[in-house]
C-alpha cells in the first residue's frame, strides 16, 4: 500500500494545474498537435454544484470529462478552461433590475424550485456564470477554428431577459451570441434546441431578431408565439414520443430550414432528457436514436462553426448519453465505426476518484516534506513522530493508518468533493474526528454539526500485513453512511441496527 511515485507539484499547487502537469497527458497532447481532435473541449471544475432537492446530477460534466480523458480522446492540457462570465456580458442580455434582484429573498428560490440560503444563492450564481463563460469561450473557439466546440455543461434556455425559470438563472446561449456581436460578429445564428423542454427563454429573447433563428422540438410549449416574432420554429410533439416520430420530425423540419436560413454560427442544445431512462422526461427515446439524432444534426451543420452543449438531462445516467455523443465527435467516427462506450456510472465514479488520488500530493496528506525534485516513492511508513513513547514501553499513534494527518484527511475529502456533497445536503458545520487507540483499527468520524449530535459517516479501517504473504491490505472493518435528518419513506423498514436512511 503506497502512494504514486510520480513527482508532485509544490505544496499549494492547484488541482487544475496538477492535471495539466501529468506527463502522460502531455505526451498525448504532443501527439494531438500532429493529429488534433475534431473539436475543442471546454470544461471547468467550477461546473459542479447540486442540491438534494434538484434532480440534476451535479457531477455530470465531471463524469463526461473523466470518460473523455480516460478513453484517450482528449488530454487535460487540451481542455480549455473558461473564466466566469462577466457582469458586463450578462448585462447585454439581462436587465439590470433582474440581475440586481437575484440576491433578494425568494427570487433565486423561485428559479430553482427550492429555498436557498444566501451562501447557496451565490454558489448557484457562480456555477451558472462559470458555465456561461464556457459557452462564450466555446463560441469564440468555434468561430476561430471553423469547427465544433463542446462545452461540457450549459443550455440554460429558459432564462428570459428579465427573469429566470426552470433552473436557468442566466441564458448562456444568448450571452454568448451577444458577446460575439459586441466583438464584431454580424452573421446569422441558428439555435437548434433538442432538449425535451421548450427553449422558450432563447426564443423570447431573439423572437424579433431576423438574424437569429430558434429551432425547438419539445414535448409541450412554454409560451405562445407573439406578434412580430419572425425566425422561430417551435414544434410540440406531446408526451410518450418514440424514436421514429422524433427522428421523422427532425428530418422534416431542420434540413428545409437550413436551405432557407443559412447561419454563420450555430448552437446545438443536445438535450438528453428525451431519453427513456431520464428521471424527469416523458418520452421513450432510445440511446441509439439519441445518438442518431446527434449525428444527423452535426451532419446538417457540417461546415458551420458550431457550439454544442449538453442541455437537459436528469438522473445519474444522463451523462452517458452526452459522453457517447462527444466521444463520436472527438474520435471523428462515422456511423457503424467503433467508439469507446461509456462505462457504468459506478465505474466512472471510481475512475474519477482514482484520477483525483493520483493528483493528491502525499506531502499535503501526511505532512512529510521532501525535496521538490525527489522522485523516490513516498510509501506509507511510520515516522519518528509515530514512535513517540515506544522506547519506554508505550506506542502512541499520531496519524490515521500511520500516514494521514487530520489536516491531510480534511484536504483529501475537500479535494474529492465529498465535503461539498455533504454541505449540499444541508450539513454546513462538518467536523472530523478520529480515534487511533482502538486495537481493531483506526476510526474516522464525520459529523454534520459541531456538537457531534449528527453522525453522517464512520469508517474503521486497519492495515493488514498478515493475510497475504508479501502484500499489505487495507481492511475495512466498518463503514457507516447515514442521513440523521431524514425519515424512512413510507413502506420501507430499516435494516437490523439501522437508525437512519442511508446517505
Amino acid at each position: 500500500m503506497s502512494s504514486s511515485s510520480r513527482r508532485r507539484g509544490p505544496r499549494g499547487e492547484g488541482l487544475g494545474k496538477r492535471l495539466r502537469r501529468s506527463g502522460r497527458e502531455w505526451g498525448l497532447w504532443l501527439r494531438r498537435k500532429l493529429h488534433p481532435p475534431a473539436a475543442d473541449v471546454v470544461y471547468s471544475d467550477r461546473y459542479s454544484l447540486g442540491h438534494p432537492s434538484i434532480p440534476h446530477d451535479p457531477l455530470r460534466s465531471d463524469r463526461i470529462a473523466t470518460f473523455l480523458v480516460s478513453a484517450g480522446l482528449i488530454a487535460w492540457p487540451e481542455v480549455r478552461r473558461p473564466w466566469l462570465a462577466s457582469i458586463q456580458s450578462l448585462r447585454r442580455v439581462h436587465s439590470d433590475d433582474y440581475l440586481a434582484a437575484l440576491h433578494e429573498p425568494g427570487v433565486m428560490s423561485k428559479i430553482v424550485g427550492v429555498d436557498l440560503p444566501d451562501d447557496e444563492v451565490e454558489a448557484f450564481l457562480k456555477v451558472q456564470r462559470a458555465i456561461t463563460g464556457g459557452t462564450v469561450l466555446a463560441a469564440n473557439l468555434a468561430l476561430e477554428t471553423g469547427k465544433a466546440a463542446l462545452n461540457l455543461a450549459g443550455g440554460f434556455h429558459h432564462a428570459l431577459a428579465d427573469r429566470g425559470q426552470g433552473f436557468c438563472i442566466v441564458n448562456d446561449i444568448a450571452v454568448a451570441i451577444e458577446s460575439r456581436r459586441a466583438h464584431g460578429f454580424s452573421g446569422k445564428v441558428l439555435v437548434v434546441d433538442l432538449d425535451l423542454h421548450h427553449g422558450d427563454g432563447t426564443e423570447g429573447i431573439f423572437g424579433r431578431d431576423e438574424n437569429v433563428h430558434t429551432f425547438s422540438i419539445h414535448n409541450r410549449a412554454w409560451r405562445d408565439r407573439e406578434e412580430g416574432e419572425v425566425e422561430i420554429t417551435s414544434i410540440a410533439l406531446g408526451s410518450g414520443v418514440e424514436d421514429a416520430a422524433y427522428l421523422a420530425s427532425l428530418e422534416t423540419h431542420l434540413p428545409s430550414l437550413l436551405e432557407r436560413f443559412t447561419p454563420d454560427l450555430a448552437f446545438y442544445l443536445a438535450g438528453c432528457d428525451p431519453a427513456a431512462d431520464d428521471t424527469l422526461g416523458d418520452w421513450k427515446i432510445t440511446s441509439e436514436a439519441l445518438l442518431a439524432r446527434d449525428r444527423r444534426v452535426l451532419e446538417l451543420l457540417d461546415g458551420i462553426p458550431t457550439v454544442v452543449v449538453p442541455a437537459g438531462g436528469y438522473g445519474d445516467q444522463a451523462w452517458r448519453h452526452s459522453a457517447r455523443f462527444f466521444a463520436v465527435v472527438l474520435a471523428d467516427r462515422g456511423p457503424g465505426e467503433d467508439t469507446p462506450e461509456p462505462p457504468s456510472t459506478e465505474e466512472i465514479t471510481l475512475t474519477r476518484y482514482r484520477m483525483l488520488a493520483k493528483l493528491l500530493d502525499p506531502r499535503e496528506l501526511s505532512g512529510n516534506e521532501g525535496p521538490e525534485d525527489d522522485e523516490d516513492e513516498l510509501a506509507f511508513e511510520l515516522t519518528e513522530e509515530d514512535l513517540v513513547g515506544s522506547l519506554v514501553g508505550t506506542f502512541r499513534q499520531t496519524r490515521f493508518l500511520g500516514f494521514y494527518t487530520l489536516h491531510g484527511l480534511e484536504l483529501a475529502l475537500e479535494q474529492s468533493g465529498l465535503l461539498d456533497r455533504l454541505r449540499h445536503l444541508g450539513f454546513k458545520d462538518i467536523d472530523i474526528t478520529w480515534n487511533l487507540e482502538d486495537e481493531t483499527g483506526h476510526t474516522l468520524r464525520l459529523f454534520g454539526d459541531r456538537h457531534h449530535k449528527e453522525l453522517v459517516a464512520e469508517l474503521r479501517a486497519r492495515r493488514d500485513r498478515k493475510t497475504l504473504d508479501g502484500l499489505e491490505l487495507l481492511r475495512v472493518e466498518w463503514l457507516l453512511l447515514q442521513n440523521p435528518r431524514q425519515e424512512f419513506p413510507p413502506g420501507r423498514s430499516p435494516l437490523p441496527g439501522q437508525e437512519h436512511p442511508g446517505l
